[in-house]
């Protein structure tokens, strides 16, 4: 459970980097879309592979 409130949360943050980096770049929606993509595939890829140790 806290594996998932620490992925959302990580995902937020991204999302939010994301917001301000394309603000930038004229392109704030997707940055933000891509940012947290991004995070979200490598929190799941981590919870995978850590689950693989046990």
């Amino acid at each position: 459970m806290v594996r998932t409130i620490v992925s959302i949360v990580i995902m937020l943050i991204s999302a939010l980097v994301g917001i301000f980096v394309g603000s930038a770049m004229n392109g704030a929606e997707i940055f933000g879309i891509i940012f947290s993509m991004i995070a979200g595939f490598s929190c799941t890829i981590h919870a995978i592979e850590s689950k693989k140790d046990k």
